[in-house]
C-alpha cells in the first residue's frame, strides 16, 4: 500500500470498514503492540485500513470520508498532557467507544509488559480515572466507565459538602462516530459544538495544562465530522448541512425488519425521532422543562430511569403510590448515588439523590435531574455497552429496560393521573396517556430493525 505517498498528498479519501480495527479480529480484545511504540501516523493507517485478513462481522463497521492528515491528528498524545490522545479513549476496536473488554485487555496486557519492563506504561490508566485516584481501576476495567467533574450549578448543593463547587460523576465514553448530526455533545448536553467538546476533553481527560493551537482542534473536529456508520448516513448527514430533504439513512430491509420498523414508530420514533432518530417529539409524559408543545425539530432530554436509584425520585408532582418494583432483575452499574440539595425558583428547597444528575447539574432545573441527550440509533447494534452508564450490556437489556419503564409510566398513568394537565401542565388525561410494553410477539423484529440500523 502506497500509504506514505497517499499521506503526503493529504488527499481526501473514503473508507467502508466492517473490520477489527486494532486486534486480531479474538474475542480478548487485545492490542498488537504498546501504542507508545507506534507512531500517530501508523496507528492512524491502521485504524482505518485494516488488513483484509482481519475484516470481520464482530468488529466495528465505520465510513469515513476525510484526510489521513486530520485521523493522525486524532491519535496524537496532546502536548502538555498526561499521554493521552482522543483514540486512547475513543477506541476504534470498539467504533470509537470504549468497552469493557478492550480495557481489561489492555490491563493484561500492561502487566505482563510490566513483568519484564517495571516502567511499562499506557495512557489508559491514569489516576484521574482511577478509583482511588492512584492505583485502583476497578470501575474502569469491569465498567468502562471514566470521571467527569462538573461545576455546580449556584441553586445546587452536595448534601455531603454544602461549600462544595464541583462534583463528579462515572460515565461511558461515546462513540465518535456520527457527531456530525448528534450536536449538542457529552451525555448531558454541556457542550454545544465539536470544538468545545475537543477542548474541554483535551484539558480534562488528557490533563493537558497547553493552549491547544487551533489548527489541531480544527483536524480533530475534521476527523468527528466525517466519521459515520454508513455511507448512507453519510449522505443524510450532508444533506442536512446543505439545507436540502435527506435521503434515507436505512438500509433496504427484509419482512421481519419491516414489521420492527413498525413497532420502532409506534413504541420509539416519538423520542427517536426525524432523520437522524436523535428528536424528541412527545409531550405526553417526561416533558421538557420548557413546558408546552415541543418546538418543530426541537431536542430534548428525556429521562428513561437509568441510573441509582431506579427508578429515581420524582420531580416536583404528587407522591408515587405504592409501587411494584419493575426494575427488579435487571442490569445496573449499582454505582453510589449523591446526595443534593437543589433551589427552586420560588426559594424552597428540595432533596434528591442520584448517581447521576444529568442535564440537571448543567442548568440546575430540578425538572432535568436524570434526564440525558437523546443518541442516534444508527450503527447501534456495534456501540454496546449502552446507557450513559454502561449498564445495559446488549439490545436484549437495553429492550428489557424499556419494557419495565413502559410498565412502570402506564402504571403512574393508571394509579394516579401521574402526566395529568394539572401535574405538570403537559402530559395527558388520567389513564389516556397511551403508553404500553412492546408486545412480545414484536420484541424479535423490532431487535432486528435496531441491529439492521446503519449498514
Amino acid at each position: 500500500m502506497a500509504s506514505h505517498r497517499w499521506m503526503e498528498r493529504a488527499a481526501s479519501v473514503i473508507f467502508s470498514l466492517a473490520a477489527v480495527a486494532c486486534g486480531d479480529g479474538g474475542e480478548s480484545g487485545s492490542l498488537p503492540a504498546p501504542e507508545a511504540d507506534k507512531s500517530p501516523e501508523t496507528l492512524a493507517e491502521e485504524a482505518l485500513s485494516p488488513p483484509a485478513a482481519s475484516r470481520s462481522t464482530r468488529g466495528p463497521a465505520f465510513h469515513y470520508e476525510g484526510s489521513l492528515a486530520d485521523a493522525i491528528e486524532f491519535f496524537r498524545p496532546h502536548a502538555g498532557g498526561n499521554g493521552r490522545s482522543c483514540a486512547t479513549c475513543h477506541r476504534p476496536e470498539d467504533n470509537f467507544a470504549l468497552t469493557p473488554a478492550t480495557v481489561e485487555a489492555r490491563w493484561q496486557r500492561l502487566q505482563q509488559r510490566r513483568r519484564i519492563d517495571p516502567a511499562a506504561d499506557d495512557p489508559l490508566f491514569r489516576p484521574i480515572d482511577a478509583d482511588d485516584f492512584a492505583n485502583d481501576f476497578t470501575t474502569l476495567r469491569t465498567k468502562a466507565l471514566v470521571r467527569v467533574t462538573l461545576p455546580l450549578p449556584p441553586n445546587v448543593k452536595r448534601a455531603d459538602d454544602p461549600a462544595a463547587t464541583t462534583t463528579t460523576v462515572l460515565r461511558a465514553v461515546p462513540t465518535v462516530v456520527n457527531a456530525a448530526f448528534t450536536a449538542p455533545f457529552q451525555a448531558d448536553g454541556r457542550e454545544a459544538t465539536l470544538d468545545s467538546q475537543a477542548r474541554a476533553a483535551i484539558r480534562s481527560h488528557s490533563e493537558s495544562t497547553n493552549e491547544v493551537p487551533a489548527e489541531v482542534i480544527a483536524k480533530i473536529v475534521r476527523f468527528q465530522r466525517d466519521l459515520f456508520s454508513s455511507v448512507r448516513v453519510a449522505r443524510m448527514s450532508r444533506a442536512l448541512d446543505e439545507g436540502v430533504v435527506p435521503p434515507s439513512a436505512e438500509p433496504t430491509l427484509d419482512a421481519v425488519e419491516r414489521a420492527g420498523r413498525r413497532t420502532f414508530d409506534e413504541f420509539c420514533a416519538r423520542c427517536h425521532g426525524g432523520p437522524t432518530q436523535t428528536r424528541n417529539t412527545d409531550a405526553r409524559f417526561l416533558p421538557v422543562p420548557a413546558r408546552g408543545p415541543l418546538a418543530s425539530g426541537a431536542q430534548a432530554f428525556v429521562n428513561v430511569f437509568v441510573g441509582t436509584p431506579r427508578p429515581p425520585p420524582p420531580a416536583l408532582a404528587p407522591p408515587l403510590p405504592p409501587t411494584p418494583r419493575f426494575f427488579d432483575g435487571l442490569p445496573t452499574a449499582g454505582l453510589a448515588d449523591t446526595a443534593f440539595r437543589v433551589t427552586l425558583p420560588s426559594g424552597a428547597t428540595v432533596p434528591t439523590a442520584t448517581s447521576d444528575g444529568g442535564r440537571g447539574l448543567v442548568t440546575g432545573d430540578f425538572r432535568e435531574f436524570g434526564r440525558f441527550d437523546v443518541p442516534t440509533l444508527f450503527g447501534i447494534d456495534r456501540t454496546a455497552p449502552y446507557f450513559h452508564d454502561n449498564s445495559a450490556p446488549d439490545l436484549d437489556a437495553v429492550i428489557a429496560h424499556y419494557q419495565a419503564m413502559f410498565r412502570f409510566i402506564a402504571f403512574l398513568d393508571l394509579e394516579g393521573g401521574f402526566f395529568a394537565p394539572e401535574a405538570n401542565g403537559q402530559g395527558c388525561a388520567p389513564g389516556a396517556c397511551g403508553i404500553r410494553p412492546v408486545p412480545d410477539a414484536e420484541i424479535g423484529p423490532l431487535k432486528a430493525y435496531l441491529r439492521r440500523l446503519g449498514r
